[in-house]
């Protein structure tokens, strides 16, 4: 392969989004046994409430994979602005700690707008629970039907003026709110997206796009909503969360979506080469990159991994702050085998072989490009690191948690290799990673992803760690180490929690299962004693039958290549591997046999 070679310093991409697109409908969740009137995302959890319904009104964190509750807090005393009435929560929004002067105590906010005109704040934890902080009832407020954050305030939805207005004051007139169009006849919820509010229409099927100001930017029409009523919605990544009248969440793909690939102060290099040597005249100490491409590498992948035959040797002589951002690009297709979503990008140092590691930090495109004919159709990653070596890639087979535990080791590592630095810094980013660690066991994977962020900008905030990279003194770039260490887990984290929403648990996906094809029946189901699984092999092949948690984990092996002999009748008793009942929810039956894959949904109670 002689270089053909697309080369970019500081490179930043931004896909295009399309506003006028209609909401496609992907799936359906349930809700759990009763109507949801407000809806939000709370770092990748469903963070719901429920209005006056058998004396309480609750509030809720439901996973967006399944419809599970994660936790619930149901409350029946008055709200502190209503005397006298009882709790009919109609609206919800989680406002994210971010503002020292917006938010003295530190605290993520959990607010909730009661029909009354009251709207309350709590802060919500897995140590203390639900504590409840303090209220707001601005003058003239009707009910506050809906609530959204965008640019770190909360903003409410007026359903009785037909206003949306900033949270400012809590007990005075709201200065300046806007006017929604006079199309929408009934606005039942509110979301923002993309810097733009979201506002349903109650008797329709509509979602009107405004922009700041209320002005309307778009009108967009729900996929099979009708005749449902809309209660409350909200986007998780570039799915709208919507929360209906018929105890069931609907969940909506919206356009093409888009994200922006990072740039900064650190280098940025495409390559497509056999050989190459670049010049950097812009860095503060100009030097040069050289890169060498070999079809053969003596160094064994990790278990579970299959690398792609190109290992891109990377020796750099200029310094800079913080890390390199490297994309890998091939100009082939990749092999009809290769799973796209699966495929990483791995480096090990350079000599010998120690092992690879992923240090993937943005998914994986295919980009249609003319500039050159040749390059019609390539293919990308990016990665970033504090010092090169040999990069490849490869396609990742593990299970994505067993992934995210070795990054979270290699975090540690980078963590305990910084010297002289106060022995509070290592403290806030110690307690930092506990709290994430903590909010990965409870499947709250953007909640970790956002405080492993954190980590990263303690690092690059902190002059007491060594930040530049010195080739001369490869171990200086202590700051580096750790924000690649932690964007390339953060990575890992939100990509966990999008493919979630996409096509079930973990287990299911590395059996390479995207759904249930009718292969398996159950009885009873739900079950609360056990269940029998039949089915009829189709082949001579060995047949595996194992039951999976909804987080992906193995509980109990059924079947392990056995012989097919005809219809096939198993037990499950509802029991892990070690004899111990399982926890009652919700978990998958699969069933391989060679190529073919069955998949089927057990409800445990």
């Amino acid at each position: 392969m002689k270089s053909r070679i697309v080369l970019g310093v500081i490179f930043v991409l931004v896909m295009a989004f399309s506003a006028a697109a209609d909401f496609t409908l992907v799936r359906t969740i349930p809700t759990p046994g009763t109507n949801l009137t407000g809806l939000d995302n709370a770092d990748g959890v469903l963070f719901a409430v429920t209005a006056y319904d058998i004396g309480e009104s609750c509030l809720l964190l439901i996973d967006p994979a399944d419809g599970d509750v994660l936790d619930v807090h149901c409350l029946t005393q008055e709200p502190p602005g209503c005397p006298g009435s009882d709790p009919c929560y109609v609206s919800c929004a989680f406002k994210p700690w971010d503002n020292l002067v917006q938010d003295p105590l530190c605290m993520d906010s959990y607010w909730v707008g009661d029909a009354c005109g009251d709207l309350l704040r709590y802060n919500w934890t897995d140590t203390y629970g639900l504590v409840y902080i303090d209220h707001c009832k601005p003058e003239g407020l009707g009910e506050p039907a809906g609530m959204a954050v965008l640019d770190g305030f909360v903003y409410v939805l007026d359903r009785s003026n037909g206003q949306v207005f900033k949270l400012i004051t809590c007990f005075e007139t709201p200065p300046d709110p806007c006017q929604l169009p006079a199309n929408i006849a009934s606005p039942s919820a509110l979301t923002a997206y993309g810097g733009n509010f979201f506002v349903s229409d109650a008797g329709t099927d509509l979602v009107y796009e405004m922009n700041a100001d209320c002005g309307l930017v778009g009108v967009h029409n729900l996929e099979n909503f009708a005749p449902r009523a809309l209660s409350g919605m909200t986007f998780i990544g570039d799915y709208l969360f919507v929360a209906s009248d018929s105890h069931e969440i609907l969940v909506y793909e919206f356009g093409p979506g888009g994200f922006e690939i990072p740039g900064g102060d650190s280098v940025v290099v495409e390559l497509i080469p056999d050989e190459l040597e670049i010049t950097f005249p812009t860095v503060a100490d100009s030097g040069s990159l050289y890169v060498h491409v070999a079809q053969v590498d003596p160094c064994p992948a990790p278990p579970g991994v299959r690398l792609l035959p190109s290992f891109y040797e990377i020796i750099l002589t200029a310094s800079f702050d913080y890390v390199a951002q490297v994309a890998l690009m091939a100009e082939e297709p990749m092999p009809e085998d290769i799973n796209p979503r699966r495929v990483r990008i791995f480096r090990r140092p350079s000599g010998e072989c120690m092992p690879y590691m992923d240090v993937t930090v943005a998914p994986y495109e295919i980009l249609e490009t003319e500039r050159s004919r040749t390059l019609a159709r390539i293919s990308k990653r990016l990665s970033e690191d504090d010092e090169f070596s040999v990069f490849t890639l490869g396609e990742d087979n593990r299970h994505p948690l067993d992934v995210i535990d070795l990054k979270y080791m290699y975090l540690q590592e980078a963590i305990n290799a910084v010297s002289g630095c106060p022995i509070d810094l290592k403290h806030a980013m110690n307690g930092l990673k506990t709290s994430a660690m903590a909010a990965t066991a409870a499947r709250r994977y953007v909640r970790a992803a956002r405080l492993v962020d954190r980590i990263a900008d303690v690092a690059m905030g902190a002059p007491e760690i060594p930040h530049t990279y010195d080739p001369d003194n490869p171990g200086g770039n202590m700051a580096g180490r750790i924000v690649a260490r932690a964007h390339t887990l953060s990575f890992s984290l939100r990509q966990l929690m999008e493919e979630r929403l996409l096509v079930g648990p973990p287990g299911m996906r590395m059996l390479g299962a995207a759904g249930n094809d009718g292969g398996l029946t159950l009885s009873p189901n739900p079950s609360a004693s056990g269940f029998s699984i039949g089915f009829t092999p189709e082949s001579s092949a060995p047949v595996n039958l194992r039951i999976y948690a909804v987080d992906g984990r193995l509980v109990r092996t059924l079947l392990d290549g056995v012989g097919p002999k005809g219809h096939m009748t198993v037990t499950w008793d509802g029991r892990n591997a070690a004899g111990i009942r399982a926890a009652a929810g919700t978990y998958f039956a699969v069933m391989t046999q060679g190529e073919q894959t069955s998949v089927e949904k057990l409800i445990l109670r």
